[in-house]
C-alpha cells in the first residue's frame, strides 16, 4: 500500500497563512507609519534650526546699530537695541556684554535733576561726565562718515535715529542716505548669501521709496532665488524650472549660470543611471548651452552613442550614385538652442525616403533617416560647426555653422 503526498499546500496551512496576512500588512503599516514620522521629525528639526539662524541673523543687525548708536552717546535707543537682540538670541554673549556694560554706565553716571545746584562730591573720586546726547547734526554727521566707510548698518542706524528724533531736520537729505544705505546693504548681503536680510533691507528700501525699481528688482531677484534653492536636492525637476526661469531674467545674478548648469548635469547623470540615455543627452545639450565645460561634453558624447548606437548607413530603398550639397537658407526658430533641417532629392525633385543622414561636431555625433518625404531635422543643437553627410549617397559633406535660436536649411540632390 503506497502513501502518496500531495505538493500542494494543506487547508490547515492555508489558514496558516491567512491568519499571517494581517500581521505582515499591520508590521508594514507600522515601518512605513514610523518612515513618515521620521522625515516629519527631520523636516520640523530642520525648519527650527532655520529659524534659529535667521533669529540670529536678525539679532546681529540689532547689535550693529546699538553700537553706532552707543558710538555717538545715544544709549537709550542702543540699550532698546540691545534688548531687542537677546530677545530674538537669548543666547548672544556679545549682546548681552553690551547690555552689561551700558547698565554699568549708567549705575557710574551721577543722578540727573533739572533742579540740582552743582556742588562738588563729598568724596575725592571723581564720578564720571555723562555723555551728551547727540544733536541731529551730530548723527546726521556721524551716519555720513559711516557711508563714507561704506559701513551700511551704522549709517542705517544712525539715520534710523535721527528721523525718531527729529523727523523734520534734513528730512530729504536723511531719506536719501536711508534710500543709498539700503540698497548698498542688501547687495552687501546678497553677496553673503545672506538673502533673507538682504529682502528685509530692500522691503526698507521700498517703504522709503515705493517706486523705486532697483529695490523691487533686487527683492524679485533674492525671492526668487530663495525659492529654486529651496527644493534643492529634493525636485531636481522643480529646480531646474525655477532656475531657468530666474536665469532667462538675470542669467548674471549669483551663481545662476552655474548652478543651472549643475541641475541640467544632475538632470542627465540621473537619466543615464536609469538607462534613458537620449534624455540624458538632452539634458547635457541643455547645460552646455550655458555653461561649455569638458566633462560636460564628454558626458554627452557618451550619451549620444548610447541613444544613437547604430552608425551603420541604413539600407535605402534608391541609392543614388552621388549627391551634391548646399545651403538653403538660415532662419529664426523657437527655442534657445539651434537646428538644423533639410531633406535629399534626386534629380528630378523626387525625394529619397530611408537616407542615413549624420551630423557631427567633435566628439557631438548624431544621425537620422529621411522620411517619405525625403525630410530630416536635428533638434536641440548647441552652437557650433557641424558636418552634415548622407553617406548613403556618393558626394561630399557639407560644414554648416549653428547658432542658438536659429534653423539652418540645407539640400542635398541628386546632380
Amino acid at each position: 500500500m503506497s502513501t502518496h503526498v500531495s505538493s500542494t499546500s494543506t487547508p490547515t496551512t492555508s489558514r496558516r497563512w491567512l491568519t499571517l496576512w494581517p500581521v505582515g500588512l499591520a508590521l508594514l503599516a507600522l515601518v512605513l507609519l514610523g518612515l513618515v514620522g521620521w522625515v516629519g521629525w527631520r523636516g520640523y528639526l530642520e525648519g527650527l534650526a532655520l529659524r534659529e539662524e535667521r533669529q540670529r541673523q536678525a539679532a546681529a543687525i540689532h547689535l550693529s546699530r546699538a553700537d553706532a548708536l552707543a558710538g555717538v552717546g545715544d544709549t537709550d535707543l542702543a540699550e532698546q537695541e540691545l534688548v531687542e537682540a537677546l530677545r530674538l538670541a537669548p543666547d548672544y554673549p556679545a549682546a548681552q556684554e553690551r547690555l552689561t556694560r551700558l547698565h554699568e554706565q549708567d549705575a557710574m553716571a551721577p543722578p540727573r535733576s533739572p533742579n540740582a545746584i552743582s556742588t562738588v562730591p563729598p568724596t575725592s573720586t571723581p564720578l564720571p561726565t555723562p555723555t551728551p546726547t547727540p544733536s541731529p547734526a551730530d548723527l546726521l554727521a556721524a551716519a555720513q562718515r559711516a557711508e563714507a566707510q561704506s559701513d551700511w548698518p551704522t549709517a542705517i542706524a544712525l539715520l534710523d535715529s535721527l528721523r525718531g528724533r527729529a523727523p523734520d531736520y534734513a528730512s530729504d537729505v536723511v531719506k536719501d542716505g536711508l534710500l543709498r544705505a539700503y540698497l548698498a546693504d542688501g547687495y552687501a548681503l546678497v553677496a553673503q548669501d545672506q538673502l533673507d536680510r538682504a529682502i528685509q533691507r530692500f522691503d526698507a528700501a521700498l517703504q522709503l521709496a515705493p517706486d523705486n525699481l532697483e529695490a523691487a528688482e533686487q527683492r524679485e531677484l533674492a525671492r526668487q532665488y530663495l525659492q529654486a534653492m529651496s527644493s534643492w536636492d529634493q525636485d531636481w525637476e522643480v529646480t531646474g524650472a525655477k532656475f531657468e526661469e530666474l536665469y532667462q531674467r538675470a542669467p548674471e545674478y549669483k551663481d545662476v549660470t552655474q548652478r543651472l548648469a549643475l541641475v541640467y548635469v544632475i538632470q542627465g547623470d540621473r537619466a543615464l543611471d536609469k538607462r534613458f540615455a537620449c534624455d540624458a543627452a538632452e539634458a547635457y545639450a541643455r547645460a552646455l548651452v550655458v555653461v561649455d565645460q569638458p566633462d560636460t561634453r564628454a558626458k554627452l558624447a557618451r550619451a549620444r552613442q548610447a541613444c544613437y548606437p547604430a552608425r551603420l548607413p541604413t539600407p535605402t530603398l534608391a541609392p543614388a550614385p552621388h549627391l551634391n550639397p548646399r545651403l538653403v537658407l538660415t532662419q529664426d526658430a523657437p527655442g534657445p538652442n539651434g537646428q538644423l533641417a533639410g531633406r535629399v532629392l534626386d534629380r528630378q525633385g523626387r525625394p529619397f525616403r530611408g537616407y542615413t543622414v549624420t551630423l557631427e561636431a567633435g566628439s557631438d555625433y548624431r544621425q537620422t533617416t529621411t522620411n517619405a518625404s525625403g525630410l530630416f531635422e536635428f533638434d536641440n543643437l548647441p552652437p557650433a560647426e557641424y558636418t552634415v553627410d548622407v553617406p548613403a549617397g556618393i558626394g561630399p559633406s557639407l560644414e554648416v555653422r549653428v547658432e542658438p535660436g536659429k534653423q539652418v536649411v540645407v539640400e542635398f540632390v541628386e546632380p
